[in-house]
Protein backbone atom coordinates (compact mmCIF):
# COMPACT_ATOMS: atom_id res chain seq x y z
CA UNK A 1 0.00 0.00 0.00
CA UNK A 2 2.84 2.35 0.83
CA UNK A 3 4.52 1.63 -2.51
CA UNK A 4 1.27 2.41 -4.32
CA UNK A 5 0.91 5.74 -2.48
CA UNK A 6 4.55 6.59 -3.21
CA UNK A 7 4.12 5.69 -6.88
CA UNK A 8 0.94 7.76 -7.07
CA UNK A 9 2.74 10.69 -5.45
CA UNK A 10 5.61 10.43 -7.93
CA UNK A 11 3.19 10.35 -10.86
CA UNK A 12 1.37 13.46 -9.59
CA UNK A 13 4.67 15.26 -8.91
CA UNK A 14 5.95 14.31 -12.36
CA UNK A 15 2.76 15.60 -13.97
CA UNK A 16 2.97 18.95 -12.20
CA UNK A 17 6.71 19.26 -12.75
CA UNK A 18 6.31 18.54 -16.45
CA UNK A 19 3.42 21.00 -16.82
CA UNK A 20 5.63 23.74 -15.40
CA UNK A 21 8.13 23.17 -18.18
CA UNK A 22 6.26 25.23 -20.77
CA UNK A 23 8.66 26.69 -23.34
CA UNK A 24 8.54 30.32 -24.40
CA UNK A 25 7.07 29.31 -27.75
CA UNK A 26 4.39 27.17 -26.09
CA UNK A 27 3.60 30.11 -23.84
CA UNK A 28 3.13 32.40 -26.86
CA UNK A 29 0.76 29.84 -28.42
CA UNK A 30 -1.25 29.64 -25.20
CA UNK A 31 -1.27 33.38 -24.50
CA UNK A 32 -2.39 34.38 -28.00
CA UNK A 33 -5.21 31.83 -27.86
CA UNK A 34 -6.28 33.14 -24.44
CA UNK A 35 -6.12 36.76 -25.65
CA UNK A 36 -8.23 35.95 -28.70
CA UNK A 37 -10.82 34.10 -26.63
CA UNK A 38 -11.07 36.92 -24.10
CA UNK A 39 -10.74 40.04 -26.29
CA UNK A 40 -11.75 39.29 -29.88
CA UNK A 41 -13.43 40.46 -31.94
CA UNK A 42 -12.21 43.92 -30.97
CA UNK A 43 -13.00 47.14 -32.81
CA UNK A 44 -9.92 49.23 -33.62
CA UNK A 45 -10.16 53.01 -33.89
CA UNK A 46 -13.14 55.31 -33.91
CA UNK A 47 -14.46 54.53 -37.38
CA UNK A 48 -15.38 50.91 -36.51
CA UNK A 49 -14.30 49.55 -39.89
CA UNK A 50 -11.28 47.58 -38.65
CA UNK A 51 -11.78 44.66 -36.30
CA UNK A 52 -9.07 42.57 -34.67
CA UNK A 53 -10.38 39.05 -35.20
CA UNK A 54 -7.57 37.07 -33.63
CA UNK A 55 -4.03 37.02 -32.39
CA UNK A 56 -2.13 33.85 -33.32
CA UNK A 57 1.29 32.35 -32.78
CA UNK A 58 2.03 28.95 -34.31
CA UNK A 59 5.13 27.23 -33.01
CA UNK A 60 6.00 26.13 -36.55
CA UNK A 61 9.41 27.72 -36.97
CA UNK A 62 8.22 30.90 -38.74
CA UNK A 63 8.43 32.93 -35.54
CA UNK A 64 5.39 34.93 -36.72
CA UNK A 65 3.23 36.58 -34.08
CA UNK A 66 0.19 37.39 -36.22
CA UNK A 67 -2.63 39.89 -35.76
CA UNK A 68 -5.57 39.14 -38.08
CA UNK A 69 -7.91 42.01 -38.93
CA UNK A 70 -11.09 42.20 -40.96
CA UNK A 71 -11.94 45.43 -42.72
CA UNK A 72 -15.67 46.21 -42.80
CA UNK A 73 -15.71 48.99 -45.34
CA UNK A 74 -17.26 49.99 -48.60
CA UNK A 75 -15.09 50.44 -51.68
CA UNK A 76 -14.46 54.14 -51.02
CA UNK A 77 -13.34 53.47 -47.45
CA UNK A 78 -11.09 50.59 -48.61
CA UNK A 79 -9.46 52.79 -51.23
CA UNK A 80 -8.85 55.48 -48.63
CA UNK A 81 -7.35 52.91 -46.28
CA UNK A 82 -5.02 51.75 -49.03
CA UNK A 83 -3.86 55.34 -49.61
CA UNK A 84 -3.01 55.47 -45.90
CA UNK A 85 -0.87 52.32 -46.02
CA UNK A 86 2.42 54.06 -45.20
CA UNK A 87 0.89 56.02 -42.31
CA UNK A 88 -0.61 52.80 -40.94
CA UNK A 89 2.75 51.05 -41.29
CA UNK A 90 4.50 53.85 -39.42
CA UNK A 91 1.86 53.92 -36.66
CA UNK A 92 2.06 50.16 -36.18
CA UNK A 93 5.86 50.19 -36.05
CA UNK A 94 5.83 53.06 -33.56
CA UNK A 95 3.32 51.16 -31.45
CA UNK A 96 5.50 48.05 -31.47
CA UNK A 97 8.67 49.96 -30.59
CA UNK A 98 6.94 51.65 -27.63
CA UNK A 99 4.81 48.70 -26.49
CA UNK A 100 5.31 47.36 -23.00
CA UNK A 101 2.78 44.57 -23.68
CA UNK A 102 4.98 43.20 -26.47
CA UNK A 103 8.16 43.20 -24.36
CA UNK A 104 8.44 39.38 -24.21
CA UNK A 105 7.61 39.06 -27.91
CA UNK A 106 10.35 41.53 -28.78
CA UNK A 107 12.87 39.91 -26.42
CA UNK A 108 12.15 36.55 -28.08
CA UNK A 109 12.90 38.15 -31.44
CA UNK A 110 9.61 37.21 -33.06
CA UNK A 111 8.28 38.68 -36.29
CA UNK A 112 5.21 40.78 -35.57
CA UNK A 113 2.75 40.52 -38.44
CA UNK A 114 -0.44 42.50 -39.10
CA UNK A 115 -2.74 41.08 -41.81
CA UNK A 116 -5.77 42.97 -43.07
CA UNK A 117 -8.50 41.12 -44.97
CA UNK A 118 -11.77 42.27 -46.49
CA UNK A 119 -14.66 41.19 -44.28
CA UNK A 120 -16.86 40.14 -47.17
CA UNK A 121 -14.50 38.24 -49.50
CA UNK A 122 -11.59 37.55 -47.10
CA UNK A 123 -9.11 38.86 -49.68
CA UNK A 124 -5.82 40.08 -48.29
CA UNK A 125 -5.69 43.88 -48.49
CA UNK A 126 -2.20 44.20 -47.08
CA UNK A 127 0.26 42.72 -44.65
CA UNK A 128 2.87 44.40 -42.50
CA UNK A 129 5.73 42.25 -41.24
CA UNK A 130 8.05 43.71 -38.62
CA UNK A 131 11.23 41.83 -37.80
CA UNK A 132 13.52 42.39 -34.83
CA UNK A 133 15.70 44.46 -37.17
CA UNK A 134 12.73 46.83 -37.65
CA UNK A 135 11.70 47.30 -34.02
CA UNK A 136 15.00 47.09 -32.12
Amino acid sequence: MRKLALLFGLVIFSFFFHSCQETKMERFVRETAEYTKKNCPQRIGNDNIIILDSLVFHDDGTRDYINYYSVHADSVQKEYLITQKQALHDALLNGIVNSVELKNVKIAGLNIVHRYYTADTHDLIFEFRFTPKDYN
